[in-house]
């Protein structure tokens, strides 16, 4: 059985690579995101969601897009939700494997050619839930602003450059939904 050490370093692998055909898929040199943001660090939540007694009424978690890279979600049930069209919509779980949700950092490197989705976590209402989030975050002296190969065409930066350290304060302090990453 894989210790928690194992885990960590296998969803580090995997943020890695993923985060490398992402830039690959822009036309950029695979390792474009990875210099900016320096070692990655990975953080590791676990969430249970009981099953509720009948007539019981609990809302989901606030709407919010993750202050991270990348995360990386197992879920043993359905329960997470993507606005779509002004509409949430809930993700199926997908047994032994993750759902990857694209963080703000990546959006902002990418100057918004890959977007970061606002989402919801919430019980599923016909079984208990377990999820298991790795959160996959520059480090803190990371300087996170738009590649300047994302800028073609006298393509203005959407963002504003800022040090992961002071984003991720920012983002604690005013909550997710005040946190702004676009001067515009």
């Amino acid at each position: 059985m894989p210790t928690v050490l194992e885990f960590v370093q296998a969803a580090k692998g995997l943020h890695e690579k993923l985060v490398r055909m992402m830039a690959e898929g822009l036309g950029l040199e695979s390792e474009a995101f990875l210099r900016r943001l320096l070692t990655p660090e990975i953080r590791i939540r676990g969430k249970f969601y009981p099953l509720l007694p009948e007539g019981t009424e609990v809302g989901p978690n606030l709407p919010h897009s993750d202050p991270f890279a990348t995360t990386l979600l197992c879920d043993t049930a359905s329960g997470l939700e993507v606005i779509s069209a002004d509409t949430w919509v809930q993700v199926q779980s997908v047994p032994n494997g993750f759902i990857v949700n694209v963080g703000n950092q990546i959006e902002i490197l990418s100057n918004g050619k890959f977007k970061s989705i606002r989402h919801r976590a919430g019980r599923n209402e016909n079984k208990e839930r377990l999820s298991l989030a790795c959160f996959c975050s520059p480090e803190n002296d990371a300087v996170i602003a738009p590649l300047e190969e994302m800028l073609v065409n006298g393509q203005q930066p959407k963002y504003r450059t800022v040090r992961y350290a002071d984003y991720f304060k920012s983002f604690v302090t005013k909550g997710v939904n005040e946190c702004k990453i676009s001067e515009e």
